[in-house]
């Protein structure tokens, strides 16, 4: 990927009001961009890992994980959410939140619309990723669509609204058995390892 547009912790499932978002944001952290951006470390890479195991962990679970102090855990913590190294998100089972249909599609853009296509389609409240990339595809989008059938209304969209752009590669999934590295049953919910 060359330029990443929108990823899931950018994706909205609408169940708030405005005054609630409204409320959220005013409680997120100052501006990301204006933060510092220091190399990462050994003991920054053990932080992710331990998150990336178990993002509940605690505190001092993910300092003993990473062989630090429990205040050295926390401020490298806010200095990789700070940043935008380390992204919080809460992920839903997509049948529990209406959009049970996972579809991937590899796109070619006209190289002078690519920045233009790729911002529309990261409006959409169906995309949940949007990333510019290197190859026979330009553009890949992932989207959340509410059933099969609306595969193609998403195709037709993409006809209608991009003149130009062709689909290179279409990929749509019936069931998931794992996402972020995690585990899923049948109904899409995460099943939680029995060894811990």
């Amino acid at each position: 990927m060359t330029r990443l547009y929108k990823e899931g912790s950018k994706w909205r499932l609408r169940a708030l009001s405005s005054t609630q978002v409204r409320q959220l944001r005013s409680a997120a952290p100052a501006d990301r961009a204006s933060a510092p951006r220091t190399a990462v470390d050994a003991v920054d890479e053990r932080i992710v890992n331990a998150l990336s195991a178990d993002g509940r962990a605690s505190y001092a679970a993910l300092a003993e994980a990473a062989a630090v102090s429990e205040p050295t855990l926390r401020r490298r913590l806010r200095r990789l959410l700070d940043t935008g190294r380390v992204a919080v998100r809460c992920d839903v089972a997509w049948e529990a939140a209406g959009w049970p249909v996972p579809t991937v599609v590899a796109l070619r853009v006209p190289a002078d619309r690519l920045d233009e296509t790729a911002r529309a389609l990261s409006a959409r409240p169906d995309t949940r990723l949007v990333a510019t990339c290197v190859g026979e595809a330009d553009l890949l989008v992932s989207a959340w669509l509410p059933s099969l059938a609306d595969t193609h209304p998403f195709g037709r969209m993409l006809a209608e609204q991009f003149p130009g752009v062709r689909v290179v590669r279409w990929l749509t999934g019936l069931r998931a058995v794992k996402r972020m590295g995690q585990p899923l049953d049948e109904r899409g919910r995460a099943v939680r390892d029995q060894r811990r």
